[in-house]
């Protein structure tokens, strides 16, 4: 009976040290590629920079890192993400996908990382936790 109890405590002071080395040496892993839900478009990170359907979106050379995944406006024309450059923390869109397209960009506050992007309008958008909620509006022509 008491090798048994022994074997139970070496397991309780042994299993939390390894999950915190697990913690440590845990491989920095890039999101999966967000695919629009009309099936045409891909909007993923690789090598740091932001893609859409294959092409930089942003300043090359920094790296950023995406913070609330891409959200595709009704008609798969537009899509918006929160990303992190440094500690600046932006709300990016891109109105209109194509070749060539270009990006618009908003400082946003801080915030405790549960925010979602809600599309207003075709031109709207509003970045909170709910749309009646919102803690940041952003308006385009």
């Amino acid at each position: 009976m008491q090798s048994v109890f022994g074997l139970v405590l070496a397991l309780f002071t042994i299993i939390p040290r390894a999950t915190e080395a697990a913690s440590i040496e845990k491989p920095f892993r890039r999101p999966p590629p967000a695919v629009s839900h009309c099936g045409r478009h891909v909007v993923e990170v690789a090598r740091g920079a932001v893609r859409l359907d294959g092409e930089a979106m942003g300043p090359s050379g920094e790296e950023v890192e995406m913070v609330v995944a891409p959200t595709w406006r009704r008609d798969c024309g537009s899509v918006a993400w929160v990303e992190m450059l440094g500690t600046e923390r932006r709300l990016i869109v891109v109105p209109t996908i194509g070749a060539g397209a270009q990006s618009l960009s908003w400082a946003l506050p801080p915030t405790a990382g549960d925010e979602r992007i809600f599309w207003v309008g075709r031109s709207r958008i509003a970045v909170g936790v709910a749309m009646l909620q919102p803690r940041a509006m952003a308006s385009w022509s």
